[in-house]
């Protein structure tokens, strides 16, 4: 019985592995084309329509990961390692970016099933539409309006289902554990499409994103309950609450300092000055001088700041006329049902508040990192912030959402969802590097290797819902390299902290129902910048 179980999960992994694998090596700048203009055919848009608009949001791509990740941790990141290193700070997980951690979930087993199983689930969700349930007297909703064409970010529930696999395998076997990590990979898929739902107003309102029709079905969405549960909070105190600091505000207060290319070539000279400080009194004047890197790295901060608002609009181009239409078509065919269409995080990284709070974040994490790490707690923190220091954009997009852009609630939000992202990355570091072991890269020097270091990644550590889920099962099958975490307390009692996490999220998630479609309707105050 048990071979031919895991005759049937290689059969589907054969099935499905050539043309799927072939889509996702090709990464979004291809794929996203692809499946848009497949999905104008399949809603009736004309070919010409379907095509420019796949092509553009191909060039939209391009140029967002050309900037925003390729060009800015070329000059950044290494000004941010420098500032940890001359700090002597020991931090032992490296970060190595959501692009590994992308790379793992397709090397896995079960990477081609959760393609499936999460498209199914989608469809299923759809199809349910605005059914609901009845528990303990209150009525939720169980269906979706979001049809998530993000299949390049299903990877975020691939994630979940290898960081399962990996925990569950040699205990169960290779079948019974792809049948759990597909279980986990749903139900993550399931949250994400829920919480696409609920921050739609915001996406909607035009003093926010202004883009209805359109919403976040993203692995970095999960943490949405708790920025606008901490916006709430915000929004209370005194002078935090009431000042009007969104980016349109503070350029018509303070004119050219104001504006998103000198705020990107402040905070870009700050963090080369961090980094390359040392260089002052041995090498100022330099070709690999202290004024030399500073200035390259304050100028690729502001042309980030300048340039990535122009790739979203390109994107944009593409994207939002086929959106209408299909969202027109659907409309005609099932009146009375509204759907959204998921997409990428990427869409909104170019508005002016997203880059201008992620490039304030970028020397925050450096040092919250430095002092989290000297700060007494259970486990430490161990995380070295580095690949997806690149990444604060999307990490920013929900700590300006709830706030309408303001940068002064943005920055604070984004601070203490830091905190949380910092010490889950951490915990998630041995089993990530597990993962990349049993995925088949060559991970020398690090968890195996004499130098005790672990792989991690903050896009990670901003996606609770991996680890949380895992620690659900844990207790049943550990694992030797989670030893040192578990030292204090033991396994259940993480096992009842996780329980009790599950509690507040979901509570916490059911109390702020109403949060979006408030600040949706609420207008931006008139006070000015202090």
């Amino acid at each position: 019985m048990a071979i031919m179980q895991n005759d049937l999960v290689d059969s589907i992994n054969e099935l499905l592995q050539g043309p799927i694998e072939w889509l996702f090596n090709a990464g979004p700048i291809i794929m996203f084309p692809i499946i848009i203009i497949i999905l104008g055919l399949i809603f009736r848009q004309s070919l010409s329509k379907s095509v420019r608009s796949g092509i553009l949001i191909g060039i939209g791509f391009i140029g967002i990961f050309t900037f925003a990740f390729d060009v800015f941790m070329e000059t950044v990141g290494p000004a941010a390692f420098a500032f940890v290193e001359n700090t002597g700070v020991k931090l032992t997980a490296i970060d190595v970016g959501w692009g590994l951690a992308s790379s793992i979930t397709w090397a896995m087993p079960t990477a081609f099933g959760v393609i499936v199983v999460c498209f199914i689930v989608n469809l299923i969700m759809l199809a349910l539409g605005n059914r609901t349930v009845t528990v303990i007297g209150k009525t939720f909703k169980i269906g979706t309006m979001t049809l998530d064409v993000d299949l390049w970010n299903y990877w975020a529930f691939g994630f979940t289902a290898a960081l399962t696999y990996v925990v569950t395998q040699n205990s169960l076997g290779e079948f019974p554990a792809y049948v759990l990590a597909m279980l986990f990979a749903a139900i993550h898929a399931i949250m994400a499409f829920k919480i696409s739902d609920w921050i739609a107003p915001c996406m909607a309102d035009p003093e926010n994103f202004n883009l209805p029709g359109i919403s976040l079905p993203h692995g970095n969405a999960m943490m949405a309950p708790y920025a606008f549960g901490i916006d709430k909070v915000l929004r209370k105190i005194p002078f935090i609450g009431s000042i009007k600091a969104d980016p349109e505000s503070v350029q018509e207060k303070l004119g050219l300092i104001g504006e998103p290319i000198f705020i990107g070539l402040v905070i870009g000279a700050f963090i080369g000055t961090l980094g390359y400080y040392p260089l002052i009194d041995t090498d100022f004047w330099g070709p690999e001088g202290f004024l030399l890197l500073v200035a390259n790295v304050a100028m690729t901060s502001a042309a980030v700041m300048y340039l990535i608002p122009k790739m979203v609009a390109v994107l944009m181009e593409g994207l939002i006329p086929l959106s209408e239409g299909i969202r027109d078509y659907i409309t005609q065919k099932y009146p009375g049902r509204e759907f959204i269409i998921g997409m990428d995080m990427a869409i909104i990284i170019g508005y002016p508040a997203v880059i201008a709070v992620a490039l304030i974040m970028i020397p925050i994490s450096i040092f919250m990192a430095v002092i989290l790490s000297n700060l007494p707690t259970p486990f430490g923190m161990i995380v070295l912030p580095y690949a997806d220091l690149a990444g604060m954009v999307f990490y920013s997009v929900l700590a300006i959402m709830p706030s309408k852009g303001n940068l002064v609630r943005g920055v604070i939000s984004g601070t203490i969802q830091l905190v949380v992202i910092l010490y889950t990355a951490g915990i998630m570091a041995p089993l990530m590097t597990v993962a990349g072991t049993t995925a088949g890269f060559d991970l020398t020097g690090f968890y195996f290797g004499e130098t005790g270091l672990t792989i991690t990644s903050l896009d990670a550590g901003s996606n609770a819902v991996h680890w949380m889920l895992i620690l659900l099962i844990f207790p049943f099958f550990q694992m030797a390299e989670w030893t040192a975490i578990f030292t204090t307390g033991g396994y259940w009692i993480w096992f009842a902290i996780d329980v009790a996490w599950w509690v507040g999220y979901i509570l916490l998630w059911y109390y702020l129902r109403n949060e979006p479609t408030k600040i949706s309707e609420e207008k931006l105050q008139d006070t000015a910048v202090a």
